[in-house]
């Protein structure tokens, strides 16, 4: 379980603030706790001796704020084993590669020698999604949705019976399963202040989405991903980065730290 507010995060499980530890009138503004969740707080600042606090926007339990930081870490880590970017753990952002880095022998080639470009590519779009997911979790936004997908078939069941009720479309053999949606549909626009930083992200998912990470999900289009790389740069590093920057930066150096993320290929 852990307190979160803007700039403030208590951790109970190491017991410890993460950011600058929080002022007797601070205390104030933090609601106490049920093992069913915390209160995510849009706001809280003091100005003199009076304490300002905005309206408490969000309920949110703390599987969920851990189940964001999961997505992140999962999401930065492809991104840089994909060799399109790596990790600057002493700024809490990602620095494009340079072509020639990426079109070395320890670039994609060390991948795959004919398909590397493809592979890094496709990591590289997997963890776009899952990062912006992940900040769109932890700023309050709610995807949890359901989706009816076809279940595993069980160790020593009848394979048979279980291709015969999945071609029947039989109702037995389907499941619930947690959907947090497409890539194209996540409201980023909802957790930035409008202005370029906002449109640059939004632009971004949505090239990322409906271009990139689409095609290559359901073709292999040949020779194409070479005159990408310039997006890395100019489009992709700065919109993921204005997503990281929109975190606790005492939260996210705690959570790499611990997680033992190095920027290196830990995927």
């Amino acid at each position: 379980m852990c307190f979160y507010q803007l700039g403030l995060y208590f951790s109970t499980v190491h017991n410890k603030w993460i950011g600058a530890p929080p002022s007797p009138e601070d205390l104030l503004g933090l609601i106490a706790f049920t093992d069913h969740g915390v209160w995510w707080i849009r706001s809280l600042f003091t100005a003199g001796n009076c304490l300002l606090c905005s309206m408490l926007v969000k309920r949110m339990g703390a599987h969920m704020i851990e189940e964001g930081w999961r997505q992140i870490e999962a999401g930065v880590a492809l991104i840089v084993w994909s060799r399109l970017a790596f990790w600057d753990a002493q700024n809490l952002s990602l620095v494009a590669s340079k072509q020639p880095d990426f079109e070395s022998a320890a670039g994609h080639k060390e991948v795959h020698g004919q398909f590397g470009r493809l592979i890094c590519w496709i990591a590289f779009g997997v963890g776009a999604e899952y990062l912006a997911k992940g900040v769109c979790i932890l700023s309050g936004c709610d995807l949890n949705g359901q989706a009816k997908c076809i279940r595993l078939p069980q160790p020593g069941e009848d394979i048979e019976n279980w291709i015969q009720l999945v071609n029947e479309n039989d109702q037995s053999i389907r499941e619930s399963e947690l959907d947090y949606g497409t890539l194209g549909k996540l409201p980023v626009g909802k957790i930035l202040k409008p202005g370029r930083d906002r449109d640059l992200v939004l632009a971004s998912i949505k090239l990322l989405a409906s271009t990139i990470r689409n095609r290559d999900a359901h073709r292999y289009a040949q020779n194409v991903r070479t005159f990408h790389f310039h997006l890395v740069n100019s489009l992709f590093v700065p919109a993921f980065n204005i997503l990281l920057a929109s975190l606790d930066k005492g939260a996210l150096r705690v959570r790499f730290s611990e997680s033992g993320f190095s920027g290196q290929d830990n995927a």
